[in-house]
C-alpha cells in the first residue's frame, strides 16, 4: 500500500533521511550561506533530477564510470539528466585517484537562494542538457 512503508517497519523514507542527515549537516557547516535541502524519493533517480530541473538554475551529478557499457561516456542517470535536463548540466567525473564512497548520493542542488559561483554564470555556464 502507498504511504505506509514495507512490512516489518521498514520505512526507506525515513531510512534515508537518516542517511543523508550527516551529509546535509556537513554541507551546512562547510557553506553555511548555501540553501542546502536533504529530499528523498523513491522513483529513478534521472527521472527526479530531470522534473526538479525545471525549478533549478543548475544540476550537478556525478559520473562513476562504472555502468555495463563501457564505451559510453557518461553513466545511464547522467546521460539521461544531460540530455534531458530543463537546465544547464555539469557532469563530474571522480579523479583517477578518486576513493570510491561507501553510499552512492544523487545530489540535486536548487541554486535560487545562494550566490552563483564562476562556472554557473550565465557567459560561462555549459549548454550541455538546454533544450533550445
Amino acid at each position: 500500500r502507498r504511504g505506509r512503508g514495507l512490512p516489518g517497519g521498514h520505512r526507506p523514507q525515513a531510512q534515508a533521511a537518516a542517511v543523508l542527515a550527516p551529509f546535509t549537516a556537513q554541507a551546512h557547516a562547510e557553506h553555511p550561506g548555501l540553501n542546502v535541502v536533504a529530499e528523498p524519493f523513491a522513483g529513478r533517480p534521472a527521472a527526479a533530477l530531470v522534473d526538479r530541473s525545471a525549478r533549478v538554475s543548475l544540476v550537478v551529478v556525478g559520473h562513476r564510470g562504472t555502468g555495463g557499457f563501457p564505451r559510453l561516456p557518461l553513466g545511464s542517470v547522467s546521460w539521461q539528466v544531460a540530455t534531458h535536463a530543463e537546465c544547464p548540466v555539469i557532469v563530474v567525473r571522480p579523479g583517477r585517484t578518486a576513493a570510491r564512497p561507501p553510499h552512492r548520493v544523487v545530489v540535486g542542488v536548487d541554486t535560487a537562494t545562494c550566490r552563483p559561483s564562476r562556472c554557473a554564470s550565465p557567459s560561462r555556464r555549459p549548454r550541455c542538457g538546454r533544450r533550445s
